[in-house]
């Protein structure tokens, strides 16, 4: 079984996990007990994510759909359908009613927890989009392709504000720190953070030896987490 992510609840009490084996876990992270399985979402499951009030749990498959389910229970409430593409990356907004997905359809999507409507898309220049993630205010979204470039984009009018250069190969994650500084990672084995204003980078990390897959921010903002294709996981102040 290969896990394809892994998220902890926003209250640090449970985790869940999602892999290739169809299966969908939800651990008690205290007892490291397991709480719940299931399967049979339709193919692999690709990504997962908690509502920031931790009631509803959102996940995506090769199915080519979206479904959020019941955290306590594992039931499906709604399914948001639209893609012709899995889907590679899954966020809220801070209000818990927004979603916002992206996949490998060239879309950037923005869709109404409640009713299930997909409210915005935003079409990107390239095919492949690995990941979307929302402003803490909600009122960016900074997103990352198959390209050295980051564009920034307004949520409401869903144009894009802003364009991040700097980055000498993929850029294979990027995530918000506060709503003003951006933090970035790469295939040419860099951490670069920016200005979100200004477009400027403030910052460049370095001292990976292999490409850089992925990006987290602890919740003091003060410490980001990285990890490469070759295993090295990094810590690193700034």
């Amino acid at each position: 079984m290969y896990i394809f992510d892994a998220k902890f609840s926003p209250d640090g009490d449970m985790v869940i996990l999602c892999s290739n084996a169809d299966e969908i876990y939800w651990y008690d992270w205290k007892s490291r007990l397991q709480l719940r399985v299931l399967r049979g979402d339709m193919g692999r499951i690709t990504c997962t994510e908690f509502s920031p009030d931790h009631l509803i749990t959102v996940s995506s498959a090769y199915s080519e759909n979206i479904k959020l389910r019941d955290s306590n229970t594992g039931k499906v409430i709604r399914v948001l359908d639209g893609y012709g593409s899995w889907v590679n990356c899954l966020q809220f907004l801070a209000d818990g009613q927004t979603l916002v997905s992206c996949s490998d359809c060239q879309f950037i999507d923005i869709w109404d927890v409640k009713s299930g409507a997909k409210v915005m898309e935003i079409e990107e220049e390239v095919k492949v989009i690995v990941r979307a993630r929302p402003s803490p205010d909600g009122r960016y979204i900074v997103s990352c392709s198959n390209e050295k470039t980051i564009p920034v984009w307004d949520i409401k009018s869903g144009m894009k504000v802003q364009t991040l250069v700097g980055h000498l190969n993929f850029v294979t994650d990027v995530a918000f720190s506060s709503n003003e500084i951006i933090v970035s990672c790469s295939h040419d084995r860099t951490i670069r953070i920016w200005d979100v204003k200004s477009g400027q980078e403030i910052q460049k990390l370095e001292g990976h030896i292999g490409p850089i897959a992925g990006i987290g921010i602890s919740p003091d903002e003060n410490t980001i987490m990285s990890y490469t294709l070759n295993g090295e996981i990094g810590l690193w102040k700034w």
